[in-house]
């Protein structure tokens, strides 16, 4: 059985591809810069449908739907680990003003304009 980059049990043969799948996906991914008055920073990005749909098309892969949703379960994973919290708490996707309870909309706002809804939906403080 094969190890996958990182992972320290072992991989069975039927799924070891979907291993190597996520891991050229990974290495792709792009990242998300959030300015704040605080400095900001950055984190990895979420794989998109959009992305899997790009790389299957280049690569000539044809996964299947299970192969996609277990993709984007582990894609879940990392972003659970890159952040330090459990899988599922990554993706919360907030409301506009949500997590500051409307308290920072307005300065948001002259810093974000347009992508206020985006970096709202992720913010981590």
């Amino acid at each position: 059985m094969a190890k996958g980059k990182g992972f320290t049990g072992d991989i069975h043969p039927a799924v070891e591809h979907v291993f190597i799948w996520f891991n050229e996906l990974s290495g792709t991914r792009g990242m998300t810069v959030v300015a704040g008055m605080g400095g900001g920073g950055s984190f990895p990005s979420p794989i998109t449908f959009t992305e899997i749909d790009s790389w299957a098309n280049r690569t000539h892969n044809d996964p299947t739907a299970w192969e996609v949703r277990q993709l984007r379960s582990m894609d879940e994973a990392y972003l659970a680990a890159y952040h330090g919290k459990p899988t599922g708490e990554v993706a919360r996707h907030q409301a506009l003003g949500e997590y500051c309870q409307g308290k920072e909309i307005e300065n948001c706002r002259l810093n974000f304009g347009d992508s206020l809804e985006h970096v709202c939906a992720t913010c981590p403080n």
